[in-house]
């Protein structure tokens, strides 16, 4: 520390001359340090929020990521079956009109035959009738008369074909009308022929329908999903044709600002307090969150989803100027502050405070076990940064960060009350989020079946406001965490308490206007009276 001039008068002035005295700088460096701490505390809250920032971007463009990849994909499956669809057209045109020109061959062929086919019918025709003419002649040139009957048949009668389709057998048959008479004998009277030679007819056949693609947007309307089922074999003949292969329908309908879903009220707690009323507690849980997590949804604290109630009015018993005590099996954690600002006087209030509290929760026989911990904090810079924000460190808790357990947790309150009396006034701000942790972890020891309740006396001020608030938060999921801000509290430090405190702050902060206050026996019952279900 840098001496300062300084002029002493003792009783006259010494000679006329000037001496130096060593100043006692502690409180300015207190106040320095609290202003480093604040802005770097500061900035962790805004990394914080960056974080958070940087989380919701992430979300949204992963939202949109995951649509731009489901329409991307749902193009290049339109591109492919597009693709299918124009090879389908092109091969079915070409076929359409090599198939147009054999017909038009095939009409061709059937046209010439059938005038040659016509052609040698007229001219057997005409030869059977020249035959049978000379046949007249030459019996008439013989001069002999008779009577010749050439066989004469019906038309041909054709039968049911053996199969309608593939190619079937039909029967033909044809009856003799006029016998023969020394004529041409009867010609064949049955015959077999082809028939049914078109394809039997097949029904398309359709797969399964496949799953339905994602939503195109999934919130807000006019979203489309679709799916697909493959053709496992074309129609043939006049069989039926296939049916759609792909159908689509909307989707997406919830609008995105769609609020989360809530769950029916739970039961209501257990009262907080056996006496001097308390609180119980139901609440709401989220079943579905918001679309796409932009929709509003209502804070956890929220009177949508939290609500308390009044209950155990009845007063306490009374303590006849002793203070209450707490019965059945705790684990408690006692935070002890500086005194505030008024010196050694409110220090020792503040310790005759803890000593009274030691004896209302470790009174024998009642099962309960005390710690305590005086909460200050480092001296300097450097020493902060080995407490908070230096990984590789390994700081001594009480040297190093102001922390100094007075006493684990210990059925022998006479023991720790003998410490308490003993204990020096921390001077530098405390590390409130380092006195947290540390409950924390001294209450991962606590009995099975025991309750485990913290309580910070202190006058409210804090190093680290913004890690405060990550650790009581923390704490306040495996203990309750109770408040006693004393030596009134600035507005600002005031509201940061409420904050940390467990819920809800109204029966978790009791705030006093002096330590002196604080040790009186039924300021004490009305603590017990709150961390206690069971005061007696």
């Amino acid at each position: 520390r840098a001496a300062t001039p300084a002029l002493v008068a003792a009783g006259r002035r010494a000679r006329g001359r000037c001496t130096t005295i060593a100043p006692d700088c502690s409180y300015l460096h207190s106040r320095l340090l609290l202003m480093q701490t604040g802005l770097a505390d500061r900035a962790d809250g805004m990394r914080e929020n960056l974080v958070k920032l940087q989380g919701t971007c992430d979300s949204t463009r992963m939202s949109y990521e995951t649509q731009i990849s489901n329409l991307e994909t749902r193009l290049k499956d339109q591109q492919v079956a597009l693709a299918e669809a124009t090879r389908l057209v092109v091969e079915t045109e070409e076929q359409a009109h090599l198939m147009s020109e054999q017909l038009e061959q095939l009409q061709q062929d059937a046209k010439r035959m059938t005038m040659q086919c016509q052609n040698n019918l007229d001219s057997f025709q005409l030869q059977i009738f020249g035959a049978k003419r000379l046949r007249q002649e030459l019996f008439k040139v013989a001069g002999t008369v008779l009577l010749v009957q050439d066989c004469e048949v019906s038309e041909w009668t054709p039968e049911e074909c053996s199969k309608t389709c593939d190619g079937g057998v039909q029967r033909m048959t044809r009856s003799v009308i006029v016998p023969p008479r020394l004529g041409a004998a009867c010609p064949p009277l049955a015959m077999r022929r082809r028939c049914g030679v078109e394809r039997c007819p097949e029904d398309c056949l359709l797969g399964p329908w496949g799953g339905w693609s994602a939503c195109s947007a999934p919130c807000g309307g006019g979203g489309v999903r679709e799916r697909t089922r493959p053709v496992l074999a074309q129609p043939q003949g006049s069989g039926r044709p296939c049916g759609p292969t792909s159908e689509s329908a909307g989707c997406g309908g919830v609008p995105c600002g769609a609020g989360c879903e809530l769950s029916p009220w739970t039961a209501w707690s257990a009262c907080s307090r056996a006496c001097g009323g308390g609180f119980q507690v139901r609440q709401r849980h989220i079943l579905v969150a918001p679309a796409q997590g932009r929709g509003p949804c209502p804070a956890a604290q929220s009177g949508v989803r939290l609500r308390y109630r009044r209950c155990n009015a009845q007063a306490c018993p009374p303590s006849h100027g002793r203070a209450l005590s707490c019965r059945g099996g705790h684990e408690v954690v006692v935070l002890l502050g500086g005194g505030g600002p008024d010196g050694e006087e409110s220090w020792g209030a503040a310790k005759r405070a803890a000593r009274a509290l030691v004896q209302a929760f470790g009174r024998p026989g009642s099962g309960a076990r005390v710690a305590v911990l005086l909460v200050g904090g480092p001296r300097d810079w450097r020493a902060y940064r080995r407490c908070t924000q230096d990984a590789g460190a390994r700081p001594d808790l009480a040297r190093d960060c102001g922390l100094s357990w007075v006493g684990h947790l210990t059925t022998d309150s006479a023991a720790l009350e003998g410490s308490i009396r003993h204990l020096r006034r921390p001077r530098a701000a405390p590390l409130t989020s380092a006195a947290l942790a540390a409950a924390a972890t001294e209450l991962r020891t606590r009995r099975a079946g025991t309750s485990g309740v913290v309580i910070a006396v202190t006058d409210g001020s804090s190093l680290d406001p913004h890690r405060t608030s990550q650790a009581a938060r923390r704490l306040r999921k495996a203990a309750r965490l109770l408040w006693v801000p004393v030596a009134g509290a600035p507005a600002e430090a005031a509201a940061r308490v409420q904050g940390w405190a467990s819920r809800p702050a109204a029966d978790n902060v009791l705030a006093l206007d002096s330590f002196a206050r604080l040790a009186r026996p039924d300021t004490i019952s009305r603590v017990v009276a709150r961390a206690c279900p069971a005061p007696g």
